[in-house]
């Protein structure tokens, strides 16, 4: 019973090392940002890290449309201590960075960004991936604990605008009508609110449904935490139709009804 009692224990002990093995987390990581045409932003390089790390490197191919200087890249002094990082363009336009400390010292922290650089955004609209490769984080053994990489994007934003399409402009009361709303240009996700005139239809998304009793003029605003838009659709509602036969009135069989 003692024996059987100490390989449960036994077991218990490799299963949980064995797990938090497992569920260690070595991400490097890229910001995604969007800005307006011919426009500068700044990327965050970040570093989460389950343990103790000292270094850290990586390829970042850029857009050819984007300007980059090897001079904007910086640590964050707020993770960095002793650390020096470096960086140039290589197979022209590969931005490749390496950090590292002399003293072996791990960064401050496990989460958050360790370093950033500049990206000069072309006066045309894009959007493009920005992604990592030949990425490693270095344990204080030099050991590279990577586990994941994570792309950053790019942006850049065109004027702002919204459609509303709906399946039909006129309809019977007790007709349901389907509307959507189509966002071209802008920012990333974009929030969309419906309203109407008269009041009383409210809604979010950019495709919605109503039943409505009367005309409507339905409403949709769009914004995207940079620019607004907005776009109407009226909607005429008409009574379904009916006879008026008038007064009941008994007719014998033999009498003609008309």
């Amino acid at each position: 019973m003692l024996r059987k009692s100490l390989l449960y224990g036994l077991l218990l002990i490799f299963s949980c090392c064995f797990s938090q093995q497992l569920n260690a987390q070595y991400i490097l990581a890229l910001d995604s940002v969007q800005a307006f045409p011919g426009n500068q932003v700044s990327i965050g390089i970040s570093i989460q890290n389950a343990g103790p790390v000292t270094s850290f490197q990586c390829d970042i191919p850029l857009p050819s449309s984007v300007g980059i200087d090897p001079q904007s890249v910086e640590l964050n002094p707020a993770r960095s201590v002793d650390h020096l990082i470096s960086a140039a363009i290589v197979q022209d336009t590969v931005l490749r960075i390496l950090c590292f400390s002399i003293n072996n010292t791990p960064f401050n922290g496990n989460q958050g960004e360790v370093a950033g650089f500049v990206l000069s955004l072309p006066n045309g609209i894009m959007e493009a991936p920005l992604p990592l490769s030949n990425a490693l984080i270095a344990n204080l053994d030099g050991q590279n604990v990577i586990t994941a990489t994570r792309y950053g994007a790019i942006k850049t934003m065109g004027p702002l605008h919204v459609e509303i399409v709906a399946t039909d402009d006129s309809l019977c009361q007790g007709t349901i009508i389907s509307l959507e709303a189509t966002v071209t240009g802008g920012g990333w996700h974009p929030v969309l609110l419906w309203s109407s005139d008269p009041p009383g239809f409210d809604a979010v998304g950019a495709s919605v449904s109503d039943e409505p009793i009367s005309s409507q003029l339905y409403i949709i605003n769009v914004d995207d935490g940079f620019q607004t838009a907005a776009d109407t659709h009226a909607i005429l509602v008409f009574e379904p139709p009916w006879v008026e036969a008038g007064e009941d009135q008994l007719i014998c069989m033999v009498k003609p009804l008309i």
